[in-house]
């Protein structure tokens, strides 16, 4: 069974280990953050620019990052990522002690520990694409995004108790130290001897950019993938920015019921990717790679009609399933990008993610407060279904044909 074989794989069960552990730390950081945050500035909108300094570092850095995660030891530099975003955390509680916390050290936070996120969540992926045969990838996938997503359920539920019964400075010193447990697991990795980390070479880092754009510009069937990946990507986003409005003017459920909707994502999120390796199976990776585009669209749709908690809950919880079909957009374009690229091309494809988000937390906010949520939640949904046209480009005769031979094999190679 694939899943047997999966776990026996040393480096990968601990890189899963270290990272579900950290989750929980930043589900609960993310919450106490925010709150913080609220409470110096007493405006809501600095929450929004908390999530625009998360967001700059990618549009800024990812290009050289992933020159960083080509060149050099993936697992130590994926290590020392966490035990700085650990000490970057805990001068938070520091400074709150001290009494000299000011809203612009969190966002100053936010910026370093997205900017470490910048090196990390590339280096852990070319990691994983090193250790793990191509067979258990999409597999690799599911579990790596199953539990991150249930860490991070347990951390912001764990998070909100620590708020009310606590000092939200708590949820900063469990995160810290989240980090380091992380950095820990990591960097007890060791690859098989077939597998070492090649003598790092000397980084030229404008010239090696350049390559990594060259290469993309030679494998034009990467563009694709990873354009419907950043468009799919921006749900959550418009989420984050329209769900409390939606919930307390629109839907006027406060913030139980806000809290509800926003627990409903992340519940679909981890049974979609459950069930992923299974519908697969049955259906062929083409066809669901065309359909759940599709059917994500019509939930975002769905959830602007919503009139009732129930209906905003369900419709919720759907696009957290469907949007799970990430992940095997992910693992295809894993499995086409050659090893020495890996980390280029994702971070080249993270500056264009990093520019949607950021376009969509000001955008976004502005439609919603201008003319509602509804509205922005409907042009949303016409975002997916221009996704989905795309998919239909890139994978349509695939989808809609007759399963291969080779797919079905696949398909078998998968089987958990």
């Amino acid at each position: 069974m694939a899943r047997s074989e999966l776990f026996k794989i040393q480096p990968f069960t601990r890189y899963l280990t270290g990272n579900s552990i950290s989750a929980i730390g930043f589900g609960m950081q993310f919450i106490a953050s925010s709150w913080i945050t609220l409470e110096l500035t007493g405006k809501g909108s600095s929450v929004a620019w908390l999530m625009v300094f998360h967001a700059l570092p990618g549009l800024l850095f990812s290009p050289f990052a992933g020159v960083l995660v080509d060149r050099l030891d993936q697992r130590k530099l994926a290590a020392i990522t966490d035990v700085a975003r650990a000490l970057i955390v805990l001068m938070i509680p520091l400074l709150y002690l001290t009494g000299q916390l000011q809203a612009w050290h969190l966002y100053l936070m936010e910026f370093l520990i997205a900017l470490g996120d910048t090196l990390f969540r590339p280096a852990t992926v070319a990691m994983v694409r090193r250790v793990v045969p191509t067979h258990l990838l999409l597999q690799a996938n599911i579990y790596t995004r199953t539990f991150l997503q249930t860490g991070m359920i347990f951390g912001a539920g764990l998070g909100g108790f620590v708020l009310a019964g606590a000092s939200p400075m708590w949820a900063m010193v469990v995160n810290g130290i989240s980090f380091l447990i992380s950095a820990a697991f990591i960097f007890s990795i060791r690859f098989p001897k077939a597998e070492k980390t090649e003598t790092p070479q000397k980084i030229q880092l404008f010239s090696d950019v350049k390559e990594g754009l060259s290469y993309i510009r030679r494998n034009p069937g990467l563009i694709l993938p990873y354009v419907i990946i950043s468009m799919l990507w921006t749900t959550p986003q418009t989420l984050n920015t329209l769900s409390s409005v939606f919930a307390k003017d629109v839907l006027k459920v406060g913030t139980i019921g806000f809290g509800l909707i926003d627990a409903g994502w992340a519940v679909g999120s981890v049974i979609g990717s459950f069930l992923l390796t299974r519908i697969v199976q049955r259906l062929g990776r083409p066809r669901i790679m065309v359909l759940w585009v599709f059917l994500l669209a019509l939930m975002v749709f769905l959830h602007a009609q919503s009139w009732e908690l129930y209906s905003a809950i369900v419709t919720t919880v759907l696009m957290g399933f469907f949007v799970s079909i990430n992940i095997v957009y992910q693992t295809q374009v894993q499995e086409e990008t050659d090893y020495a690229y890996q980390g280029r091309v994702q971070s080249t494809f993270n500056t264009l993610y990093s520019v949607l988000v950021l376009g969509i937390y000001l955008f976004m906010g502005y439609l919603g407060e201008s003319f509602g949520p509804r509205l922005a939640f409907m042009l949303q949904s016409g975002v997916i279904v221009a996704a989905g046209i795309l998919a239909i480009v890139r994978f349509g005769p695939a989808a809609f044909g007759k399963k291969t031979a080779q797919v079905s094999e696949q398909m078998a190679e998968q089987k958990i």
